[in-house]
């Protein structure tokens, strides 16, 4: 299973000294420019108006679990609009750190490719080894040295402080359970599975399955699901094809069959799933 990349890309155009809201460049998706990870990021890349969180520095929220600095909108041309919480200290203090800094920070991100292709010869003589054809990012960061050409804060615009709305703060317990789930031993694995059940159960019009999160063992259950919760729980402590199993029977069976809680229905969903899955790791 592969953990979350972060990928680090000074171009900047201050617009304005007042507070609020800030565009950055994160990346340069022109299918031509190799960038410093020897990466070469398709057009399309990027989900146009995608939200992700951002961390306060250097990609804290994922890598030490630190609480977000505000939301950003994601662009397909590589650029996020970013909205500091003015309200909370992480969040000023991110944000006059950009402005004082901005004619020489630089932004990074956070992401799994969900598509990606080999480069062509001519590619691979420019010195690309990979090339993104679809990203899903979950997270842009001010960092100090970045991988992407030509990125950076592009704007810092006026805007009043005001408190998150609910789907932001459904976004920020989401990242902060996924930050959460990928320090466990099969915790990218667990993610994956639980992804995956959504996007089969519902033959692809669902994208984004239950967050996942764990207890410690208490010798009565493998893994449970709170009705109404979009999140389900697994015990630490299961192998490798336990967590697969356990997953689809939690996701697949009573996630996403929540108006039917009956255990036959649940293993036969975890019973497709866990063969599915199976079938996938082979391939």
């Amino acid at each position: 299973m592969t953990e979350l990349e972060r990928k680090i890309s000074t171009l900047v155009t201050l617009k304005s000294a007042e507070r609020g809201l800030a565009v950055a460049r994160f990346s340069t998706p022109d299918g031509v420019t190799v960038d410093r990870d020897g990466d070469i990021t398709l057009k399309g890349a990027f989900q146009e108006g995608a939200k992700a969180i951002i961390s306060p520095w250097g990609h804290t929220s994922v890598t030490a679990g630190s609480i977000p600095a505000g939301r950003a909108t994601i662009h397909a041309d590589g650029t996020a609009s970013l909205k500091f919480f003015l309200s909370t200290e992480v969040g000023r203090s991110t944000y006059e750190s950009v402005k004082e800094l901005a004619d020489i920070v630089e932004f990074s991100y956070g992401f799994h490719v969900t598509e990606g292709a080999a480069p062509t010869a001519e590619q691979r003589a420019a010195g690309a080894r990979r090339v993104l054809k679809s990203l899903r990012v979950y997270e842009v960061s001010p960092v100090v040295m970045g991988a992407g050409i030509s990125t950076g804060l592009l704007a810092i615009k006026a805007s009043p402080p005001a408190p998150p709305d609910p789907a932001l703060v459904r976004e920020v317990k989401r990242f902060q359970a996924f930050a959460e789930c990928m320090k466990e031993p099969h915790g990218a694995l667990a993610w994956d599975v639980a992804q995956c059940s959504a996007r089969w159960m519902s033959n692809g019009r669902v994208q984004e399955g239950p967050a996942v999160k764990w207890f410690d063992p208490d010798g009565r259950r493998a893994g449970f699901w709170v009705p109404g919760a979009d999140e389900i729980h697994l015990s630490r402590g299961l192998s490798w094809n336990e967590v697969i199993r356990v997953t689809a029977h939690e996701a697949a069976g009573h996630w996403w069959h929540n108006w039917d809680s009956s255990e036959a229905t649940a293993k036969q969903a975890e019973k497709y799933v866990e063969r599915r899955y199976h079938e996938r790791l082979a391939a």
